[in-house]
């Protein structure tokens, strides 16, 4: 028996419809929370919680080597604080969103950063 979530291909741009939020991603998929807790722990390997955290950090900090401010890539993103969201993304990427924003800039290009997975986005930095 297969489920209709597995024919879901547009889970990035549901979770950005969604705010980020997991139950609400549920319902836009017609389903319990649970239901999806169960499909992405069986099918990818994480929570829900977690894929959505990755992707909405993995989109931020696009949105900084965009050359956007802190706190536009915050709220652009869905954190209501600034710091709540620098938090974060010095937990998930080691660095803080300010010291990759300071090293993109363009007299800062001896940074090197490679990412090691493009379904993990944890990166690699070198000086």
């Amino acid at each position: 028996m297969s489920s209709r979530l597995e024919y879901v291909q547009q889970w990035e741009a549901l979770a950005v419809k969604a705010g980020y939020r997991p139950s609400d991603l549920a319902a836009l998929c017609q389903i319990s929370l649970r239901t999806l807790e169960r499909h992405f722990q069986k099918n990818y390997g994480v929570t829900v919680s977690q894929w959505m955290r990755e992707l909405r950090l993995g989109k931020a900090y696009q949105t900084l080597i965009q050359g956007k401010s802190v706190k536009e890539a915050a709220f652009d993103h869905g954190y209501k604080q600034v710091s709540h969201f620098s938090r974060e993304f010095k937990n998930h990427f080691g660095v803080s969103p300010s010291f990759l924003l300071a090293r993109n800039s363009p007299a800062e290009r001896s940074l090197s950063i490679s990412q090691v997975s493009p379904s993990s986005p944890q990166m690699i930095f070198s000086f």
